[in-house]
């Protein structure tokens, strides 16, 4: 059975925050400390979900 995602109008309006905010750290990334786009992608990714790369925070059993 899948679940249903919010359709509410707070739920996108909340989604359309976190883009625009996710959108304005990538541009100063960018901008003031001088990062390539590997870079910047590697500290936001790094960010929001820090399991991917540090093996401290990855859940056991799961990858």
């Amino acid at each position: 059975m899948r679940k249903k995602t919010a359709r509410s109008p707070a739920a996108l309006l909340g989604l359309g925050l976190l883009g625009f905010l996710e959108g304005s750290l990538l541009e100063h990334l960018l901008a003031w400390h001088h990062l390539g786009l590997f870079e910047a992608a590697a500290v936001l990714a790094t960010r929001f979900a820090p399991g991917l790369f540090h093996p401290a925070h990855r859940v056991r059993d799961r990858f």
